[in-house]
């Protein structure tokens, strides 16, 4: 790994328990949704998870595939995967401690590729990703999002995240080298009680004296005389897949 590389390798070590305990606590059943679309293509097939993390997905995967094998930076996110497996008495997953930049000069590692959500992942490195596959090609991420609290919070004060539009250019890069793939959305919304401090405390790090100020005011026409707020998050996320033109 470069300097570069081994920076990144050390934020998502650090921040792997964290990161862990977010994907435990999610509402949203993107992994059960994934496998019922892909179920098909997944059995009896050798799957490599790029940008593995803990294996979220390559754990249930392996109930129907061959054998995953998981790659990441983060020698943190693996090894929790691996303590699941063993705790899981899974006996076909295998671990890759590599950054993308090894992984894209090897070929046909696998039957299927499949990533979710990798934040490294351009439209540029979707060739790379295609030589990785013997047959199938999956990519999932989130394309949508909202939070109804947080967004009129924040509004005029955070910026939009351009990571939300990749999977456009993923698109894009497919269309221009007329490959065939095909999509499913999925969309989702999460309900929860939110707590006016508890809001509060995750924001005011963040911001300048200015926004407090602005956000504060925002949070007094929100509760009003409420402590608990009714809140509703929103989430899209789109699966695309292609095989692999020899």
């Amino acid at each position: 790994m470069d300097e570069e590389e081994e920076e990144v390798a050390a934020f998502w070590d650090d921040f792997a328990a964290s990161y862990i305990a977010a994907q435990r606590e999610s509402q949203v059943p993107i992994v059960r949704d994934v496998i019922q679309t892909l179920q098909s293509q997944l059995t009896d097939q050798i799957v490599l998870d790029v940008a593995a993390g803990a294996g979220r997905f390559a754990l249930p995967f392996a109930s129907s595939a061959k054998k995953v094998i998981l790659s990441d930076i983060s020698e943190n996110m693996l090894a929790y995967a691996s303590q699941m497996t063993a705790k899981q008495k899974l006996t076909n997953l295998s671990f890759r401690h590599e950054a993308w930049s090894h992984l894209r000069r090897q070929q046909s590692l696998a039957d299927v590729v499949f990533v979710n959500m990798a934040p490294f992942l351009q439209a540029d490195d979707l060739a790379a990703l295609t030589r990785l596959a013997r047959k199938l090609v999956i990519v999932n991420r989130v394309v949508q999002r909202k939070d109804v609290l947080l967004d009129d919070l924040l509004e005029g004060i955070s910026d939009p995240s351009n990571e939300l539009e990749l999977m456009a250019t993923y698109e894009k890069w497919l269309n221009a080298n007329k490959i065939d793939y095909r999509q499913q959305v999925f969309h989702y919304a999460v309900h929860e009680q939110v707590e006016r401090q508890e809001i509060w405390d995750s924001l005011v790090d963040e911001l300048n004296f200015k926004q407090q100020r602005l956000v504060l005011r925002r949070l007094e026409q929100r509760f009003k005389l409420e402590t608990v707020f009714e809140n509703t998050r929103y989430y899209d996320f789109k699966l695309i897949w292609w095989r692999r033109i020899r």
